[in-house]
């Protein structure tokens, strides 16, 4: 399905990005693993793919709004929907007994400033990774460019220089550097890379 830019397959490729950017800041800026950021940056946008199966009629009008208003897609779902795909895929996981970080760390990505103190590092850190993803053209963008501000915010919050974020761009865009903290780590930094079975919820039809 495509519609208005929107494709699965397009959302699935800008989330394996997130959660690959997000994962490489944490390791090189932190020195953690970044299991969990992993794994909450390719679920950030798991509430796009709730309403795009169960709310398609007012997705698409949210979709065509964004592009026709240039409005991030949360801010077009707010006026459709009353909510957006954050506060969602938030609601579905707080189910799902994981957590605390993955619950806040969804629902807050596009806002990091508001997420509770102890997850503030966590949300920036997405944000700075969703951002960097959009400003490379790594697949479906919700969200256009026009918070720099908050971007620059982040970066400082996190202690990051921003020729570090770059090296991390580089190395997410060029595939030969190979696999994210060397051969052993089994996590291929390009777009895609990632298992089936995320992709397949990503391509799940209709019904």
């Amino acid at each position: 399905v495509h519609i208005e830019g929107y494709t699965r397959q397009a959302l699935w490729r800008h989330s394996v990005a997130v959660a690959q950017f997000a994962k490489m800041i944490y390791r090189r800026e932190f020195l953690e693993r970044g299991a969990n950021v992993y794994a909450v940056g390719l679920l950030h946008d798991l509430g796009i793919i709730v309403e795009d199966q169960f709310r398609n009629t007012a997705f698409t009008e949210a979709l065509r709004m964004a592009n026709k208003e240039d409005l991030p897609l949360w801010q077009a779902e707010e006026r459709i929907l009353g909510y957006n795909h954050g506060l969602i895929g938030a609601r579905l996981l707080g189910g799902w007994n994981l957590p605390d970080e993955f619950t806040y760390g969804i629902e807050y990505h596009h806002a990091p400033d508001k997420a509770p103190d102890p997850y503030q590092r966590l949300t920036a850190s997405l944000f700075v990774a969703n951002y960097c993803c959009q400003t490379a053209t790594i697949g479906y963008c919700d969200s256009p460019l026009e918070n720099e501000a908050r971007y620059k915010q982040c970066i400082e919050q996190l202690a990051i220089e921003p020729d570090a974020i770059h090296q991390v761009v580089e190395r997410q865009q060029n595939p030969t550097h190979g696999q994210v903290g060397g051969p052993d780590r089994g996590h291929d930094v390009r777009c895609g890379a990632a298992g089936d079975g995320g992709q397949q919820l990503f391509q799940r039809g209709r019904g």
